[in-house]
């Protein structure tokens, strides 16, 4: 009668918990989308706190069509800032999910590098829009400065340079920095995902 064959004591149990690899994406997606989400939510309130002095600054003194243009972008440059830093937030849910088994749904690797594409897609169409509106803005600036006579304060305020028109292109190139993070932060995290081994 033949017996089992004992089992090597030499052979130990499959280790528990995720896979080195797995361990290592997680913690490249936790440690980029938290930079990416801090900085873009810092830099995108900055952009809007400026919008919102510059906003009532239009309404009430006048302003010139350039000007209300470079507030129209800068807008559209948050909104994307926004979607942006929401991308970020999600990397962080991704990395939990890869390390946590049952907390947070497991993401498939397809999900994540198209997730990652849609990030840097979305941060190139929002350094975009604000290069327009800082774009616009700048000329607005140049504009008023190269034209202006002497003494057109007092005629017509609208001709000389303003706090208003700064602050619509500080905020522009505040939106810049947000979505040009938004995308490096992207770009990295697919190059390090991508690489072979992963």
């Amino acid at each position: 009668m033949l017996s089992r064959p004992d089992p090597s004591p030499s052979s130990s149990p499959p280790p528990r918990g995720p896979r080195p690899s797995l361990q290592r994406i997680a913690s490249t997606l936790q440690l980029g989308g938290w930079i990416g989400f801090w900085v873009q939510l810092a830099l995108g309130l900055a952009a809007i706190l400026l919008l919102l002095i510059a906003i009532p600054g239009l309404a009430g003194q006048g302003a010139a069509q350039g000007v209300s243009i470079g507030i129209f972008w800068a807008t559209c440059g948050v909104i994307v800032v926004a979607f942006n830093t929401i991308l970020s937030f999600r990397y962080t849910r991704i990395a939990r999910g890869l390390v946590h088994k049952g907390s947070e749904p497991q993401p498939r690797k397809l999900e994540t590098i198209q997730l990652l594409r849609m990030g840097v897609y979305v941060g190139a169409i929002g350094v975009a829009l604000t290069l327009i509106g800082s774009g616009v803005s700048v000329y607005v600036l140049v504009a008023k400065a190269v034209s202006q006579p002497a003494g057109v304060a007092i005629t017509d305020p609208t001709k000389i340079v303003r706090a208003l028109d700064v602050f619509v292109v500080v905020a522009n190139i505040a939106g810049i920095a947000a979505n040009f993070m938004g995308m490096i932060v992207s770009l990295w995290l697919y190059d390090r995902i991508e690489r072979p081994g992963s």
